[in-house]
């Protein structure tokens, strides 16, 4: 079975560039425009992590991490919030090598590319 992660940015663009990355090395990916959508393609798919912006359209990405960890069937997924634009290409190859390896339940990716 391939490794799928769920992408939720504000910027199309950014979103595609991580969805082409992520296909690059194997993982299969679904987007998500906002946090609303992205909680309804978690109803139809189980996802090895979900990478998310700090700040999306429909709410904050906190929020968003919030309702994921209280849903049993998602509350174990690793969550990586993405809080600095400028840095997620840095943070991303981390993101893809931790989804490979099965990241820990509480990863955050903040702006230096850091886990915290």
């Amino acid at each position: 079975m391939s490794k799928q992660i769920l992408v939720v940015l504000k910027d199309s663009s950014r979103a595609q560039m991580m969805g082409w990355l992520a296909q690059q090395n194997g993982v299969e990916v679904l987007q998500a425009e906002g946090g609303l959508p992205a909680l309804t393609q978690l109803e139809r798919a189980q996802v090895n992590a979900v990478v998310c912006d700090a700040h999306l359209d429909d709410m904050e990405g906190e929020e968003f991490r919030n309702i994921v960890r209280y849903e049993p069937g998602t509350q174990s997924t690793p969550f990586f919030l993405l809080t600095d634009k400028a840095k997620w290409s840095a943070a991303f190859p981390q993101i893809l090598t931790l989804t490979l390896r099965r990241a820990p339940r509480n990863c955050c990716i903040t702006c230096c590319g850091r886990f915290k």
